[in-house]
């Protein structure tokens, strides 16, 4: 495994040497190349215009982040987008780190940049039904269903699970900022 990344063993720990910061447009590009396997080729880009639009420019209130390992070497992305007063997380990791148990420092790395940005202790997330893998990690991380729902996109409905996260630890939240374009 790459340096920085950490091993199965601790990877818990891996989340706080990883660096993050706003997405650069090239980075967003680099982004959009990345191809998954079957299953999870449902999250290439292309699949979606719309998605792949919004990546590419982001529209007011929602931010894509880069998180790199201590090579520098992207990792995954972060997005946030405040609705309706509650912020909302979507995440990936690259395509070859998937599997290898590094999901829970992605999700860790989120939620503390949340917290450090925003002064957020919940967050809410939507992830497709038939993503097991990813839906366990969200779970071992703290996240509880709340729901479901149909989503469209990449040209029909799907059924996405609805989760909530919240820092039972911290009592005391900031209101929910505005979040600018991010670039």
């Amino acid at each position: 495994m790459e340096d920085g990344l950490g091993s199965n063993k601790g990877t818990e720990m891996a989340w706080q040497r990883w660096q993050v910061r706003v997405m650069t447009h090239e980075e967003a590009l680099e982004v959009a190349r990345w191809r998954y396997p079957s299953p999870y080729d449902f999250y290439n880009w292309d699949n979606d215009p719309e998605d792949l639009q919004e990546l590419l420019e982001p529209p007011e209130g929602v931010t894509y982040w880069t998180v790199s390992d201590q090579a520098s070497t992207m990792v995954g992305f972060l997005e946030f987008q405040f609705k309706e007063g509650r912020l909302h997380l979507g995440l990936g990791m690259r395509p070859d780190l998937t599997g290898k148990g590094l999901g829970l420092s992605l999700v860790a790395r989120a939620l503390r940049l949340a917290e450090d940005e925003w002064g957020v202790q919940s967050v809410d997330l939507l992830v497709a039904e038939f993503n097991v893998r990813a839906i366990t990690v969200y779970r071992r991380a703290g996240f509880t269903v709340i729901g479901s729902r149909l989503v469209d996109t990449n040209g029909a409905s799907f059924r996405f699970v609805a989760m909530r996260w919240t820092d039972t630890d911290n009592e005391h939240s900031k209101p929910a900022p505005h979040l600018g374009a991010g670039r």
